[in-house]
């Protein structure tokens, strides 16, 4: 348990909060520096010992000396943690690090203790599912005081949005999805591009037009539907969105689908022409193209609204989230 706030602290205390086993004779006030045997360092457990707005900053960190005088009464109101020695390596597809997995290697349990691990990428991160960020960082709920701290050296991007669809019966370009998701406190260094999928372009207006038939005193309606948008750049190749329903006419077309998007790009909305003897040559309003990596869908042509960006970043509200080097962010940051 914390060791108490005021009063005596004992050696037998100290011996019973950072050890499994208490009473060990050959035990010495040395291992109790930070960075000693019993108060182990690694980059997140370094990051938040010099920061004092960490949020374990007091109960784990404050006044403990890594050299020279140290005092029981340093040690008040303090509570273990949790050093993982070994870093964690990601890469490929939905990159995901399960809090729960490292906060479960702590001896000591309950919400006072803290886990500090650090995450890596050894390869490039990315998604080929909108649902899910291409690097996931999930703490248990268990420790708040958790906190990773993340290297990424390679590049990281988010899925890319479905195109939308042409009207009549058109929809909007859906939002690309986010490059790395952080439900728990952390630090970044990012030594590379973190890159929100591109928004799916806006689907096309739909076209109607009459045309009077003198000879008979009728009147010719002729319609085309809107074209698809183009799918947002992304790793899932983000499906381009479908030509509507023409209005109803006498001549009834359709426009173009729009075509996927790529790991390398945004795909291109769609465009149709048709040709009719009564009313020539007849084509469709164009859908827009999909973003790339960053970027928000273009509008269709008189029709849908193309899809935001995916995020770079996207944190969990109430989280401590600092970033040590910032790197290229593509797509901004926000927290949900």
């Amino acid at each position: 348990m914390t060791l108490p706030a005021s009063g005596e602290i004992k050696f037998s205390q100290l011996e019973s909060e950072y050890t499994q086993s208490a009473s060990n004779s050959n035990i010495s006030f040395s291992e109790f520096y930070f960075g000693g045997s019993k108060l182990q360092s690694n980059s997140a457990a370094a990051s938040a010992y010099g920061d004092s707005n960490h949020p374990k900053y007091s109960s784990h960190f404050q006044n403990i000396p890594s050299s020279g005088e140290i005092r029981m009464s340093w040690f008040r109101g303090k509570s273990a943690y949790y050093a993982r020695q070994t870093t964690l390596e990601r890469s490929g597809n939905v990159a995901t690090v399960s809090g729960t997995d490292v906060e479960n290697e702590f001896w000591k349990t309950g919400n006072a203790y803290s886990a500090f691990y650090d995450i890596v990428t050894n390869g490039e991160c990315t998604s080929n599912n909108r649902n899910y960020a291409a690097l996931r960082i999930t703490p248990a709920p268990s420790r708040p005081g958790s906190t990773a701290h993340i290297t990424t050296q390679h590049t990281v991007s988010g899925a890319g949005g479905r195109g939308g669809r042409g009207e009549n019966g058109g929809s909007n370009g859906e939002p690309g999805f986010t490059a790395l998701r952080v439900r728990g406190n952390a630090y970044l260094v990012n030594n590379s591009t973190l890159r929100g999928g591109g928004g799916g372009g806006g689907g096309g207006g739909s076209r109607k037009n009459s045309y009077n038939e003198c000879y008979c005193c009728n009147v010719t309606n002729g319609s085309i539907s809107g074209s698809g948008g183009g799918g947002g750049a992304g790793h899932n190749n983000a499906p381009g969105g479908s030509h509507g329903n023409a209005p109803g006419a006498n001549f009834k077309y359709n426009g173009g689908n729009g075509s996927s998007g790529s790991s390398t790009g945004g795909g291109s909305g769609g465009s149709g022409c048709a040709y009719n003897v009564v009313l020539g040559t007849y084509c469709s309003k164009e859908g827009g193209d999909g973003g790339n990596y960053g970027q928000k869908g273009e509008d269709g042509e008189g029709g849908t609204r193309g899809g935001e960006s995916g995020k770079a970043i996207r944190i969990s509200n109430g989280k401590y989230f600092v970033k040590l080097t910032t790197g290229t962010l593509q797509g901004g940051e926000d927290s949900i």
